[in-house]
């Protein structure tokens, strides 16, 4: 994540379409980073009827 670009679509589906593995294999790795505090997550406003996720790392 940290060598991608600043408007890099930094979604589950963004980060799936460059990597091999599946979207929950994905989805647990934000999970476990998120765990010690490696990545921070600011949950909130609403962007085409979803949350919009903010990632801090």
């Amino acid at each position: 994540m940290l060598s991608l670009p600043v408007d890099w679509d930094y979604t589950l589906k963004g980060l799936f379409s460059i990597n091999k593995e599946s979207i929950d294999a994905i989805r647990i790795v934000v999970w476990e980073l998120e765990k010690p505090g490696t990545l921070s997550a600011d949950k909130g406003g609403m962007n085409k009827a979803r949350w919009r996720v903010h990632y801090f790392i």
